[in-house]
């Protein structure tokens, strides 16, 4: 039996994620009402690494050694320092701000859910309306995508969001690339989006020659129309940039974080520590603040800038219970969704005339959010251009 316990052995409800030594087999069960895993639900043998996502405010908890009647001692969030940590990092302002409209779309899996207002368009592909009975099937991925979206976009007035489920019909919690690619078109013929956020994508020995061809030519039509598709670069430092993050027309986003931020023990500190053995996985984004790319995830060709991926936590309250459920994200899923936003924001400053929906204003569009980037030191596979900054 696993157990998830606080520093004064109180249980913890949450999930708990196995994986197997050789890495083939990585598996997540809920814990029971007393913050238990049974091993013998883990269907491989001897787990020795487990990560522990307890609910509520505190840091999931890696555990390389995991034995018979192991407990697992998650800390608390210090939350006043650890929630929004990276928008300093990022200077995104908070002043509410007046400009030229833009449109941000966002493809993903269903982010709704009664109870949560984000007060977002959503649609299926085929342009009908997300009615409420069809969120139900909400994934905490789409749902923090969102999320991340609208608080960076929220005091901009002038910053519209629409929302795509992409997912499969025959499973809800499942991305479809027929309707990632659908959902591109849709965004680009009938809302006139500016900006396409996609946190999804498949590894090149995962995709055929037909469905490589679909997005690239998805793609091509995105950037005639004047729009910039920002992609999450993937999580798997074995098998590169993720497609489409690596298609020319695309902006693939890596993830980083700070150093120093997770306590000893945290799944954060777990991925500081491979970056810090890492010799050329740090860099500075100022004299005082060091970073580091979480070298378990995808870089090298295709990957064009990084951003905050490491311990973005998300404090979401349900409207109707009350009740605050808490997040803490790790990936380049999150990463991309911050660079979207960003470059939303920052088109609105531009006038009318900027926004001519054809290659031209790709073209331009591409070369903004690239001169947002400041360079970290960080080798080119690992950081592309930089991290972008708001003025």
């Amino acid at each position: 039996m696993i157990r998830i316990i606080d520093k004064n052995g109180k249980p913890l409800t949450g999930k708990i994620r196995f994986l197997s030594n050789d890495k083939s087999c990585d598996i997540t069960l809920k814990t029971n009402s007393k913050g238990e895993v049974c091993l013998k639900q883990v269907p491989f043998k001897q787990p020795t690494r487990c990560i522990a996502y307890p609910d509520g405010p505190f840091w999931a908890t890696f555990c390389s050694n995991v034995t018979q009647n192991h407990m697992i001692k998650c800390t608390k969030l210090n939350q006043e320092i650890v929630y929004d940590w990276w928008k300093p990092l990022l200077n995104i302002k908070s002043n509410p701000q007046k400009g030229a409209s833009v449109t941000i779309g966002t493809i993903d899996l269903p982010a709704d859910f009664p109870g949560f207002d984000f007060s977002v368009e959503m649609y299926k592909t085929t342009g009908k309306p997300l009615y409420v009975d069809e969120k139900y099937n909400f994934s905490v991925h789409g749902l923090s995508v969102h999320y991340l979206v609208l608080k960076i976009i929220k005091n901009y007035k002038s910053v519209k969001n629409v929302f795509v489920d992409a997912s499969r019909r025959d499973n809800p919690l499942e991305i479809s690339l027929q309707n990632v690619v659908a959902g591109i078109y849709l965004l680009c013929d009938r809302f006139k989006v500016d900006v396409i956020n996609l946190s999804n994508g498949l590894y090149r020995d995962e995709i055929c020659k037909t469905e490589l061809d679909e997005y690239d030519k998805a793609l091509r039509y995105a950037a005639s129309k004047g729009v910039v598709v920002v992609c999450a670069a993937g999580n798997d430092y074995s098998r590169g940039v993720a497609i489409p993050a690596a298609l020319k027309q695309a902006i693939g986003v890596g993830s980083i974080g700070a150093l120093g931020l997770g306590p000893s023990r945290s799944w954060y500190n777990f991925l500081e520590t491979q970056s810090r053995n890492n010799g050329d996985a740090l860099g500075k984004v100022h004299e005082n603040i060091s970073i580091f790319h979480d070298v378990s995830t995808s870089c090298g060709e295709g990957l064009d800038m990084v951003a905050p991926g490491v311990g973005i936590f998300q404090s979401i309250r349900h409207s109707v219970t009350n009740s605050v459920f808490d997040f803490e994200l790790m990936g380049t899923s999150y990463a991309a969704p911050i660079v979207s936003a960003m470059l939303a924001c920052k088109l609105t400053s531009k006038e009318e005339g900027f926004f001519t929906r054809n290659y031209a204003q790709w073209e331009k569009s591409m070369e903004i959010l690239k001169s947002m980037c400041k360079p970290t030191g960080m080798p080119y596979d690992r950081e592309g251009h930089g991290m972008p900054k708001m003025d």
